[in-house]
């Protein structure tokens, strides 16, 4: 079985389990997947499965559907899809969300030791095995992704609010550029909302600025437009068409 979260800018309203053969996505009130935006066609799109694999068409005459940033009239769907349909984004998921939600009690799970394991080098004084033996208890890749988690929080970063591969962004250099083109720093599904160079990043000493440069939607911080240049304070939330950013300043050095 497969499903699908919905969200309306950083907000989930909706998992639909895909227990069927097709689901129609739209604005009608006999839609599988209700998407109350007046842009958005009665029956703007139709999710469905071709044996043993899900595809997703585009119905409306009005406007398109984007996968993971590129407009589209009919896909193929793969775990961790994004489908863009107006201002929603619909992010398919293979498997049961049962399956994911054990899932994410792992990961949440081994995020504890890592915790613990940090607070235990914060405070340890003299060696010992307590630590060794907590760290050596933990697999490579997860010491792997421990270590690349301490790297994140040691950098001034900007964590996905929104359904994004990867979640985390180290602002490692002093301009950073967001957008869908290429060459950009923190490249973004398109969609129609979002511009090929959206918005800059910049540090000037120990404070961080950030411009809007172009796109149909203008860049938010702290759901206020604005058209220039703002500086950024940490815990600042950031708006980029349909995806939800927050700022967050460098953790002490462990």
């Amino acid at each position: 079985m497969a499903y699908v979260n919905v969200f309306h800018g950083r907000d989930r309203i909706l998992s639909k389990n895909l227990d069927g053969v097709q689901f129609y996505v739209g604005r009608g009130e006999g839609a599988d997947i209700l998407l109350d935006n007046p842009a958005i066609s009665r029956n703007h799109a139709l999710i469905y499965r071709e044996g043993e694999r899900w595809r997703v068409k585009r119905l409306s005459l009005r406007s398109g559907i984007y996968v993971n940033g590129g407009k589209m009239n009919e896909s193929s769907l793969k775990e961790g899809d994004r489908i863009e349909i107006g201002d929603y984004m619909l992010a398919f998921h293979e498997g049961t969300q049962s399956e994911d939600d054990a899932k994410a009690a792992r990961i949440n799970a081994a995020m504890s030791q890592l915790a613990q394991v940090a607070d235990e080098g914060l405070n340890k004084s003299g060696g010992g095995g307590k630590l060794l033996d907590r760290t050596l208890a933990l697999g490579t890749q997860q010491l792997r992704n421990i270590r690349e988690e301490m790297k994140n929080l040691r950098s001034v970063s900007l964590m996905a609010l929104t359904p994004m591969q990867p979640d985390c962004f180290a602002l490692t250099k002093s301009i950073m550029t967001i957008g869908k083109a290429a060459q950009c720093d923190i490249r973004l599904p398109g969609g129609f909302t979002v511009g090929s160079l959206h918005a800059r990043l910049t540090r000037h000493g120990e404070n961080w600025y950030i411009e809007h440069l172009g796109g149909l939607s203008v860049t938010k911080v702290n759901g206020r437009k604005f058209e220039d240049t703002r500086r950024l304070n940490d815990e600042d939330e950031i708006e980029i068409g349909p995806h939800r950013f927050r700022f967050v300043q460098a953790l002490e050095t462990i």
